[in-house]
């Protein structure tokens, strides 16, 4: 298979245009805003932002496999794509257009669970014409850009959002404007980046979905979840995804929210971490997709999850503005190459007529541990006061992922564990 280079662009672009939904309504800029001046206390509103996630989470984990297996059986992705895309595109507008009124607290996270499911299921659409778009010995590469040119639009909308907010954020008036601006802006550059793929990636004909197909998917969705233990290698992987992708999730969700209200930044001070850490996890993912395909997916998640842990025993540890900074950006090099090497891996050891399928199941494994971390954080916070929890979970989390990943794939770890054990 030779290297379309047009249709490869087309699909880095929606990389680019998809990532600044999270890096700036779940991560940095609305989430914060949201638990510091849309809620009645910030106590209240991580447990409010937590519970809303975890709602995410099980949606996404219940219908993206169904999905998956609709889609491998009519062979049509863009579709889909285009449904969700439009939908999130539809939530960031109307984010901005709802007052941040602490009584409309309901209303704007029934918006931000679509939003975050709709982004989620485009995606595992999205992942799967992966193995459309790149010849196997380049899926790691190819995968690395597109999640580094993911980054790197997070991090343009975000200094744009610099010049939208206010040097001192104690006018919170000229600070709800900029927020506004910063949705609108997410929108815009959602619609625009997406295009081209839509216009210009020409994607296998398939079927229409009719009853037949939908019966048929499901069908097949069945019989996988039946035989997955045939499928040795990705069950591993994916025991070892279920642990290390919440971890991973509850650290970029919540990252904001612990500088905000543990180490006290203001927002601009966010804003400038969120900044920085995009554009070091974008050169991260971009250079260690070259990587990828050199020492293999599984090596490279492992190298990776041993230095995230790390960092985050170092952020708790001393939980100081300085540690945070320095551990932050430590921990950002790694988060890119960790979630590309993962769907490029993925890619790599399932059949590809059941891509879309175990994607799916990849996003549903991802999804239902996902939503055990935001509700974790939301139950500790609430009984405990605890604005530090989300951290101690994370830990929890990249531990058991780093260990199973080493117990299904590095056989030499496996043998020393087998020996202590015995």
């Amino acid at each position: 298979m030779k290297p379309n280079y047009k249709q490869i662009a087309s699909w880095v672009l929606y990389d680019f245009a998809n990532t600044p939904f999270p890096t700036i309504v779940l991560t940095f800029v609305f989430s914060t805003f949201f638990t510091k001046f849309i809620a009645k206390d910030q106590v209240v509103g991580t447990t409010l932002w937590s519970g809303a996630l975890a709602i995410s989470g099980i949606i996404i984990g219940l219908f993206s496999p169904i999905f998956g297996a609709i889609a491998d059986q009519s062979g049509r992705k863009k579709p889909w794509i285009f449904t969700f895309a439009s939908l999130v595109i539809l939530s960031s507008f109307l984010l901005a257009y709802i007052p941040p009124d602490s009584s409309l607290v309901m209303p704007i996270l029934a918006i931000v669970v679509i939003g975050t499911c709709c982004l989620s299921f485009a995606q595992v659409f999205y992942n799967s014409l992966l193995v459309q778009v790149a010849p196997q010995e380049m899926i790691g590469r190819i995968s690395g850009i597109g999640w580094g040119c993911g980054y790197f639009g997070g991090l343009i909308c975000l200094i744009i959002t610099l010049g939208f907010l206010i040097p001192k954020d104690d006018n919170v008036q000229l600070l709800i404007i900029g927020v506004k601006g910063s949705l609108i802006l997410v929108g815009v550059w959602f619609f625009l980046f997406a295009l081209p793929m839509f216009f210009t990636f020409q994607e296998k004909p398939g079927k229409k979905v009719s009853f037949e197909v939908v019966k048929s998917g499901l069908n097949q969705l069945k019989e996988t979840i039946y035989s997955i233990k045939e499928y040795n290698t990705l069950l591993g992987f994916l025991t070892a995804f279920f642990f290390y992708s919440d971890g991973i999730t509850t650290l970029l969700n919540f990252g904001g929210i612990f500088a905000a209200t543990v180490l006290g930044f203001s927002f601009n001070e966010v804003m400038i971490f969120a900044v920085s850490i995009n554009l070091i996890a974008g050169l991260g993912a971009t250079v260690f997709g070259l990587i990828d395909d050199k020492i293999g997916p599984s090596k490279l998640i492992i190298y990776s999850l041993i230095v995230i842990t790390l960092c985050c025993v170092f952020i708790i540890t001393f939980q100081t503005p300085l540690m945070f900074w320095i551990f932050g950006l430590l921990l950002g090099v790694f988060i890119g190459p960790l979630q590309s090497a993962s769907r490029s891996m993925l890619a790599q050891i399932v059949p590809k007529e059941k891509i879309t399928e175990m994607f799916g199941l990849y996003a549903l494994t991802g999804k239902l541990s996902t939503f055990i971390g935001p509700l974790i954080i939301s139950v500790i916070t609430h009984f405990f006061k605890s604005k530090s929890a989300g951290l101690y979970v994370v830990l929890v989390m990249l531990s058991l992922g780093l260990f199973l990943m080493l117990k299904y794939f590095n056989l030499s770890f496996k043998r020393k564990w087998w020996m202590f054990w015995k």
